[in-house]
């Protein structure tokens, strides 16, 4: 009776409430896939890889290493997955994404595990499933290294890590629980002398939590080799706006890099980011 009241020329005439709910689920799905910056974002501005610092907003996010959950447990001695309240689901594989922020700015760098997203093709972008600790501001000059615990259906493809804000998301190589995701390339520079033997034209060694050469004018197509001699203590040599990155090297690590076009680039330590250095090429 209330169908046939408002039906007219064979058509319902849809409920105001129910217009504005689904109006509104519309919205929000929208603005949810513009927020996290899904396949367009990443599309538009590229992934970054493990290692890389990302601009967030107030400094950058580096992720260092994916982890089985498993492993996580046997490293800090938790409760094996079997005893866990809430066992894996069938199909599904859990891990941990180990993440740093630098907070470069005077705000410093908010840390609320609802900021951090994980999807990848056809899996919808998921919060973390435990969050660690509580929100926290890291300040201006600090950083934060925590572990964010996420879940994914067994043979996911190319998974990424967004932070909510950010113009680029991290794709997560590794073992997730399920085997590799495949290997990509990390770029053009070089990590060290493993592959190429060439000796560099430039080195600049990083000791006592500096560049011992902060400014340095090569030609163009000269080789610039950084080598971490600070005992004990990572660095990266990481360029600004998107530019090439080291990531991580260890103490006894180095990395080479080629710069072909006249310009001035400016780089940093993302782990102690007062540790800035600037490199002048001319033409060759």
């Amino acid at each position: 009776m209330t169908i046939e009241a408002t039906q007219r020329e064979g058509r319902a005439r849809v409920p105001r409430w129910l217009s504005i709910t689904v109006t509104a689920v519309v919205l929000a799905c929208v603005g949810a896939a513009g927020w996290w910056g899904l396949s367009t974002r990443q599309e538009l501005a590229g992934l970054a890889t493990i290692g890389e610092a990302v601009e967030v907003p107030g400094g950058l996010m580096r992720v260092d290493g994916v982890r089985p959950e498993v492993m996580v447990h046997q490293m800090t001695g938790g409760m094996p997955m079997s005893m866990m309240p809430d066992p894996v689901p069938d199909g599904f594989a859990r891990f941990s994404v180990d993440v740093t922020l630098i907070a470069t700015e005077p705000g410093g760098v908010e840390f609320e595990p609802d900021r951090f997203r994980v999807g990848g093709e056809g899996v919808p972008a998921t919060p973390p499933h435990r969050p660690p600790v509580a929100a926290a501001t890291v300040p201006e000059h600090e950083m934060m290294s925590v572990s964010l615990l996420f879940q994914a259906p067994v043979g996911a493809d190319d998974l990424w890590l967004s932070y909510r804000g950010a113009p680029r998301s991290v794709l997560l190589e590794g073992d997730l629980g399920h085997g590799d995701h495949g290997e990509h390339d990390h770029g053009d520079h070089d990590h060290g002398d493993a592959h190429d033997h060439e000796q560099p034209d430039v080195t600049v060694r990083i000791e006592d939590f500096g560049f011992d050469i902060a400014d340095i004018e090569v030609r163009a197509g000269s080789r610039i080799e950084w080598v971490n001699e600070d005992e004990g203590i990572p660095h990266t040599v990481t360029f600004r706006a998107d530019g090439p990155d080291s990531g991580v090297m260890q103490p006894g690590g180095s990395f080479v890099l080629t710069l072909d076009e006249p310009a001035v680039y400016t780089y940093l330590c993302t782990i102690h980011p007062r540790m800035t250095g600037t490199v002048r090429v001319v033409p060759g």
